[in-house]
């Protein structure tokens, strides 16, 4: 099952995430970097998945001019060639399949 705490159980039992008395774990965030073994998405619009999980109801040109820059940036606008309509209205899209 995904998102159960598998790897957090690994991580607490292997002292990656010390635990404390009251039994709550915590890490240095300036030393950590956590990166998911295999990215889950969800058959969301673009929008959706960039903005998870701060999504919002209302859509503004604002938002979507701000994702397209940032897709520029990181080299990949290709991924809007994959679908035919506007960043936030594009129907769900099997991202994982990309």
């Amino acid at each position: 099952d995904s998102g159960v705490g598998k790897t957090s159980l690994f991580r607490i039992l292997h002292s990656i995430w010390p635990v404390n008395i009251h039994g709550s774990f915590s890490y240095n965030t300036s030393h950590s970097f956590l990166l998911p073994q295999r990215p889950y998405f969800t058959n969301q619009s673009l929008h959706d998945e960039l903005s998870y999980p701060n999504v919002q109801n209302s859509i503004t040109i604002t938002r979507q001019t701000q994702i397209e820059h940032l897709l520029g940036q990181w080299d990949l606008s290709h991924i809007l060639d994959c679908v035919e309509s506007s960043v936030f209205i594009c129907p769900e899209y099997p991202w994982q399949d990309l």
